[in-house]
């Protein structure tokens, strides 16, 4: 038998990179683990997230819609004596004092400004159909004394009726449509004629 050299192949990997790739592969399955359930839980930790936010904007809807629903009768009765108002204002507008319908519908404003939209009018509102009843009394006052051309002034009458429909429509569809609710002190003072 002959002897040839025996070939020993040398390990390309040295004794501390064996050690490391032994301990990368032994905390392996529980580094996989540990991320596994990390990731777990900030899933789970989202989707409560998300159904937290969800369940407030539900919330947040009902509330919403339970308020407009409490207030609904006295909604409905504002919007009615809103359209009242403002049709009367409409005919005062263009109508002039030697009308048959004058008089009628000049009693109407003044039982509707002194009575029922007192109460149900906002602040808005309420200024807007003071400086209507202020326009109206000025024409009817410029007509009754035969002072000058009561023209102008019935101008201003038609001018306070369009600003007083618009602010009753803002009112309606604040009132209809509102954001959350907001309890703000009432100083409403009605001032005269």
């Amino acid at each position: 038998m002959s002897r040839l050299p025996v070939r020993t192949e040398r390990d390309p990997l040295s004794p501390w990179t064996r050690a490391i790739l032994a301990l990368v592969q032994g905390l392996l399955p529980a580094m996989t683990a540990i991320i596994g359930g990390l990731w777990i839980s900030f899933t789970y930790l989202e989707q409560q997230r998300q159904a937290q936010a969800d369940a407030n904007d539900r919330a947040k809807r009902e509330a919403k819609a339970q308020f407009v629903q409490a207030r609904l009768p006295f909604l409905e009765k504002q919007l009615a004596l809103y359209f009242e108002a403002a049709q009367v204002a409409g005919k005062l507008s263009v109508y002039t004092t030697n009308e048959n319908d004058w008089s009628d519908a000049e009693r109407h404003f003044w039982l509707l400004y002194f009575g029922e939209v007192s109460m149900v009018e906002d602040g808005q509102v309420l200024d807007a159909m003071n400086t209507f009843a202020i326009r109206l009394r000025e024409y009817t006052d410029a007509v009754r004394r035969n002072v000058g051309d009561p023209e102008p002034k019935k101008d201003s009458v038609r001018s306070a009726a369009s600003d007083l429909t618009q602010v009753i429509h803002k009112s309606i569809v604040d009132a209809w449509f509102p954001e959350p609710p907001v309890v703000r002190p009432a100083q409403i003072t009605r001032k005269g004629p």
